[in-house]
């Protein structure tokens, strides 16, 4: 009994002195395990630390990285400024070019134009103007007698109207003629000097009836004048011949027998053909 229980003492005594050995051993290798999370962790913030301080010498160079971009910008941005100055100086160089040019150009037709007005003004002063100086009167109505008017053309120009003609028709109707269709070529007067006047007498080619006379009398009818003359302007060098018509009519209320204007001068015909001032002469016509 004795023996048995001395070998029990022992054993639990050796059993506790090892589980001492294995307490002490996990001591030790606890404090290593610390001691290495320690040296870890002290690695980790070195490291952090490194990334967080830049060396003292990458401060210059940034500072000089940073300036160069700087002076590069604003070297940049010079550039395009007087590239885009002369850009835009160029552009309005060739607007104020363009602008004087066109300034040039109409300040040269506007020179030519007055002087082109100069010339047809100093022309129109000095040509020739004809024309009837609205005298006409007409001869005492008789029954079975010719109608005859009695007018003056005078040249009111500066110049002589060369190849003066005219010619006249009558008409007794109720309204004035829309055209007057002349079988030829007035007949020619002959020139006719500045301020100089022509008294010329136009006779009907038919006598008055009765009928038309009382009609007259008495507004029923009207007795209407047609005159044609035309002359040339020394001046034109073309041989352009210049045409005028005339209408008057009789009013038997005016005892001086003065004819009156017409409120339109009809349209002209020459053999069919209408004419208007001025107008190329025809073959036979000068």
């Amino acid at each position: 009994m004795d023996t048995d229980k001395w070998q029990s003492v022992a054993t639990v005594r050796a059993l506790i002195a090892e589980l001492r050995q294995i307490n002490q051993h996990l001591e030790s290798l606890r404090e290593e395990i610390k001691k290495q999370s320690e040296t870890i962790r002290t690695a980790y913030e070195r490291e952090e630390d490194q990334r967080n301080i830049q060396p003292v010498w990458l401060n210059p160079i940034l500072t000089k990285y940073e300036e160069f971009e700087g002076k590069r910008k604003t070297d940049g941005e010079q550039h395009y400024r007087v590239q885009n100055n002369l850009r835009w100086a160029t552009w309005a160089a060739f607007f104020a070019a363009a602008v004087y040019a066109f300034l040039t150009y109409r300040a040269v037709n506007v020179a030519e134009n007055s002087n082109s007005l100069i010339q047809k003004t100093m022309r129109v002063s000095q040509s020739p103007y004809l024309h009837d100086d609205g005298s006409a009167t007409l001869r005492p109505l008789s029954v079975n007698q010719r109608p005859t008017v009695d007018m003056t053309f005078k040249n009111f120009g500066k110049l002589t109207a060369e190849q003066f003609a005219v010619a006249a028709s009558f008409e007794v109707t109720k309204e004035p003629a829309a055209t007057v269709d002349l079988p030829g070529p007035p007949p020619r007067v002959g020139d006719v000097p500045p301020d100089t006047p022509v008294p010329i007498s136009f006779t009907a080619p038919f006598v008055l009836s009765p009928t038309q006379a009382k009609d007259i009398a008495h507004g029923v009818q009207r007795l209407y004048l047609y005159s044609v003359f035309q002359y040339h302007n020394p001046l034109d060098e073309r041989g352009m011949i210049i045409l005028g018509t005339t209408c008057y009519e009789y009013d038997p209320q005016r005892p001086d027998r003065r004819l009156m204007t017409c409120a339109k001068n009809p349209r002209l015909l020459i053999k069919g053909k209408e004419r208007s001032s001025p107008y190329e002469p025809q073959s036979g016509e000068k």
